[in-house]
C-alpha cells in the first residue's frame, strides 16, 4: 500500500506492515500570504538539506514555475547560485524566461546552446541509460550535466514540479476550463 513499509522477519518468517506516511489535508482557514509563507518555510528547509554538501553546488535552471521555485528558495539560502540552461536557439522561449528571472535575482546564469552534434553520441547516450527511453532529451541532458561538472558537483533540479503545480500552459488552460 502507499505510504507503508513491509518489513520481514528472517529467522521467525513474521511480516509486519506499518504505515509511515498518511496524506491528509489541513482545511485551516488560511490567507494566501500565510500559506505562501508556510510554502517557502518547506521549500527553503528542504533546499537546505538538499544542498548540505561539502562540494559546489549549482542548479539546473529551466523557465519552469518548478526552476524558478528552486532558484527562488536557492537564493534565499545562499550566496550566489550557479545555475545551468540549455538554449535551443536564439529565440529559445525557456532561455528567454531564465533572462528575465535575472531581473529578479542574483545568480550566475550559464546558457549553454545545443547543437546538432550534441546528438554525435547518440547510441553512447542510450547506452548509459540501460532502459529504453523514447526521448532525445536524453542527448541534452548528458550535455548539461556535463557542462555543469565542469563547476559544480552536486546539481538541484526542480524536475517534476511543474507537474505538481500545473506549470505547463496546457495544465493552466485546463484550470482556467474548469475554474
Amino acid at each position: 500500500h502507499p505510504g507503508h513499509f513491509v518489513q520481514f522477519g528472517l529467522k521467525d518468517g513474521r511480516r509486519d506492515q506499518r504505515r509511515y506516511w498518511r496524506l491528509s489535508f489541513d482545511e485551516a482557514d488560511r490567507s494566501e500570504k500565510e500559506t505562501q509563507d508556510t510554502f517557502d518555510g518547506i521549500l527553503d528547509a528542504e533546499i537546505r538539506a538538499q544542498k548540505a554538501v561539502d562540494v559546489p553546488a549549482g542548479m539546473y535552471l529551466s523557465g519552469g514555475i518548478d526552476s524558478g521555485a528552486l532558484l527562488s528558495g536557492f537564493t534565499r539560502s545562499s550566496q550566489r547560485v550557479r545555475s545551468f540552461t540549455l538554449e535551443f536557439s536564439s529565440s529559445d522561449p525557456e532561455a528567454e524566461r531564465v533572462r528575465s528571472l535575472a531581473q529578479h535575482y542574483d545568480f550566475d546564469s550559464n546558457l549553454i546552446r545545443f547543437s546538432e552534434a550534441s546528438l554525435d553520441d547518440l547510441a553512447g547516450d542510450v547506452r548509459t541509460i540501460e532502459e529504453p527511453f523514447g526521448d532525445l532529451i536524453i542527448s541534452a541532458n548528458r550535455m548539461l550535466a556535463s557542462c555543469a561538472s565542469q563547476d559544480v558537483r552536486v546539481v538541484l533540479s526542480g524536475e517534476g514540479g511543474d507537474e505538481t503545480f500545473c506549470g505547463y500552459d496546457h495544465q493552466r488552460g485546463l484550470v482556467k476550463m474548469l475554474g
